[in-house]
């Protein structure tokens, strides 16, 4: 019998090729390391600093140096929306007053403030460290 050899080509869609350059986010290689380090203790951080960290690499890696977000929305981004269904808000406040300190220690946040929006809604403006790798 004669074998038939046959090749099997994958090609990435082009839009895909497009993006990497631009919608790419890069980790750094000891980024859990770091994470570790910047909370003070062992073991991960919480879910909540972790996606604070990836929210602000996004917006690095869309070129932003701040990031705006209303606070309603930065308690679901961060998954505490079932602290707000229980009305736990003190410990909503402290998760992401943590997130945002580990998040600067990591040095990928510079700092971030409090504004009120256009229409009166609290906002969370982050400054983000351009320079972070």
């Amino acid at each position: 019998l004669k074998e038939e050899k046959k090749e099997l080509i994958i090609q990435l869609n082009p839009i895909f090729k497009d993006q990497i350059e631009t919608k790419f986010i890069k980790y750094p290689v000891d980024i859990t390391r770091r994470m570790i380090i910047a909370q003070g203790a062992h073991g991960l951080p919480q879910n909540s600093t972790l996606l604070l960290r990836d929210y602000l690499l996004r917006e690095l890696s869309s070129k932003h140096s701040t990031a705006q977000i209303n606070y309603d929305k930065l308690i679901y981004q961060l998954g505490l929306g079932k602290y707000l269904k229980e009305s736990r808000k003190g410990l909503i406040k402290k998760n992401i007053s943590r997130a945002i300190a580990v998040n600067q220690r990591l040095g990928l946040l510079l700092r971030a403030e409090e504004a009120t929006g256009t229409e009166g809604q609290r906002k969370i403006i982050f400054h983000i460290n351009m320079d972070f790798v």
